[in-house]
């Protein structure tokens, strides 16, 4: 003996069937958004920064946090301590864009990022052992292909609260201001020109 099929049964199948239609275009649209971002976002190479402050490798250690926070967005990061073998080969120069495209075409990258930092110290305030970590940074992306500066951030933080366990205060703020820089940087690439020439 056969049961009759229950309409409400097919009913709910055929709204789920529907519903993985609808849904599947949406998941495609995603993906291929994702993958956009994916080739937008090019190699880069971090260069030392140059160091205009009065604290030692301050440039190194703006570069190596630059670095990290780079790789953490799906950049294709020649870090710090690969390019200063480098160009540690190449004699003294000074650092411009014309410089730095030339870096990136023998680096083989698309993009070179260098700058300086201005300021890598403690302000001393009028309170008696009270002192704020203050980081300033000049910061430019230049497009190895045309030798353009596409992109540039000047950036000064100070803050009092930053230090941690891990962390003194002046790596706690170094890591907050490569992580506005990147940030900003993330924005440019974005921007729908970009997408379409980075694409190219």
């Amino acid at each position: 003996m056969h049961t009759k099929p229950n309409p409400w049964v097919y009913s709910v199948e055929r709204i789920l069937i529907v519903l993985a239609w609808l849904v599947l275009p949406v998941r495609l649209v995603i993906a291929t958004e994702q993958l956009d971002v994916a080739q937008k976002i090019q190699s880069v190479a971090v260069l030392r920064f140059s160091n205009f402050s009065r604290q030692k490798d301050a440039g190194k250690i703006l570069g190596y946090q630059l670095s990290t926070v780079l790789a953490t967005q799906r950049f294709i990061v020649i870090p710090t301590e690969a390019t200063d073998e480098f160009v540690a080969g190449l004699g003294d120069f000074e650092l411009d864009r014309r410089v730095a495209q030339q870096l990136g075409r023998e680096l083989d990258v698309r993009y070179v990022l260098y700058g300086s930092v201005v300021e890598y110290s403690y302000l001393r305030r009028a309170v008696k052992g009270f002192k704020e970590p203050v980081v300033g940074l000049t910061a430019r992306l230049v497009e190895v292909n045309t030798g353009r500066v596409v992109w540039a951030k000047s950036d000064a933080l100070v803050h009092p609260e930053t230090a941690t366990e891990e962390l003194d205060g002046l790596t706690a703020v170094a890591q907050k201001i490569a992580k506005n820089c990147v940030r900003s940087l993330v924005e440019y690439f974005n921007q729908p020109s970009t997408a379409s020439n980075s694409k190219g």
